[in-house]
């Protein structure tokens, strides 16, 4: 589908896999079916106040970025967007869904290392 350099993640190229896309995250969110461009802006996107990042306590290289999204509204505020880090360079995007929330409690905040 992508891939792009994801500045909020330290340089990492983010990949987007098509089967990923098709077979995940389409059949089983399809609240963001329609959301493909804004996910790439927002993966490419220099990290500002209005992106918030987070990673798994228990395994931190697991990273949710959280923004929130006019294209899901009402239903949803937020679109998370999810990435699993292969090394220092290169991560791949896992799963996007739409969230009324941010839910942190198994996270904490991406400190870029």
């Amino acid at each position: 589908m992508f891939s792009v350099i994801c500045p909020g993640l330290r340089n990492r190229k983010v990949t987007l896999y098509k089967d990923t896309w098709i077979d995940h995250i389409c059949e089983i969110h399809q609240e963001v079916k329609d959301c493909v461009g804004f996910i790439e802006r927002v993966l490419s996107s220099k990290k500002d106040s209005t992106i918030e990042i987070y990673q798994k306590y228990r395994d931190p290289d697991a990273i949710a970025i959280y923004k929130k999204c006019p294209h899901l509204e009402p239903l949803y505020s937020y679109i998370a967007i999810t990435v699993k880090f292969f090394n220092d360079r290169t991560a791949v995007m896992t799963s996007c869904y739409g969230k009324q929330d941010i839910s942190s409690l198994d996270m904490e905040v991406y400190d870029g290392h």
